[in-house]
């Protein structure tokens, strides 16, 4: 009545967390909630929602790569944003050989200053090296959320093997930049347009072969939405598709 926006529930996926990019081998069934009894419309040819949109009103089954956008509707007519999910067939990644001689742990490589992108970092030497076995134990956290000087800020470059215990879809979370295989999967530079990185809004999955995966993680070290990066430790949440919840990767993962 007094055009001011208030908040329209976004359709969230069904007994686990809900993304934006699904990956499957096979098929993937999406079923989707709100929380508050709204109706939901969708469409699969690219173009967003309407009113006279296919109506949700039971899980939506893919076999091959679409592109699913999702809204809700409420009594008055008027609609949420529109949720865009990639659904992605794939074929499971192979793992890879690791050499018997390579060192073990976690490569760490540290780069003091303030930076704000990936790009940044190129031609830059690392101030300092060393090997963690997980990566939250990499160092430079200030503890204590106390205020944070230009001496504080470090970025980290970790790379390494991860270990994936069985083929499968897998899903990352991180508020960080994240590569599997050479291929970057989560880049909070694009997805997170800037904003605050405290909580990730860039989780995604990739299909997976059991076995070694080479992986390389990026924590830029610098403000974002008013949370230095530097008062949380570095971690990586992953979660296999069917479970409902996240855990962080903790030594039994890495090589």
């Amino acid at each position: 009545m007094h055009d001011v926006n208030y908040y329209i529930p976004l359709p969230e996926q069904k007994g686990a967390p809900s993304c934006n990019f699904i990956a499957f081998t096979e098929q993937a069934t999406l079923e989707f909630k709100t929380t508050e009894p709204v109706r939901m419309v969708y469409t699969t040819d690219g173009s967003d929602p309407a009113l006279t949109s296919q109506e949700y009103t039971k899980p939506l089954t893919f076999r091959e790569t679409a592109t699913l956008k999702i809204r809700s509707v409420l009594l008055s007519g008027k609609m949420s944003p529109v949720r865009t999910i990639t659904i992605e067939k794939q074929s499971y990644a192979p793992a890879i050989e690791v050499a018997k001689d390579a060192a073990k742990g976690i490569k760490a490589e540290y780069y003091k200053g303030c930076f704000r992108t990936v790009a940044e970092l190129e031609g830059k030497a690392p101030v300092e090296t060393g090997s963690v076995a997980t990566p939250q134990e990499s160092k430079h956290r200030v503890d204590g959320y106390r205020e944070v000087f230009p001496d504080d800020f470090y970025s980290t470059v970790l790379t390494g093997y991860m270990d994936i215990p069985e083929d499968g879809v897998y899903y990352f979370s991180t508020d960080h930049e994240l590569w599997i295989d050479g291929k970057q999967l989560i880049s909070n530079e694009q997805d997170n347009h800037g904003t605050a990185r405290k909580f990730s809004r860039s989780d995604k999955s990739a299909a997976l072969a059991k076995g070694p995966h080479s992986f390389r993680l990026v924590r830029l070290g610098a403000i974002f939405g008013g949370f230095p990066t530097q008062w949380e430790n570095i971690l990586v949440a992953i979660r296999k598709e069917g479970q409902p919840d996240f855990e962080y990767m903790d030594k039994s993962y890495f090589r």
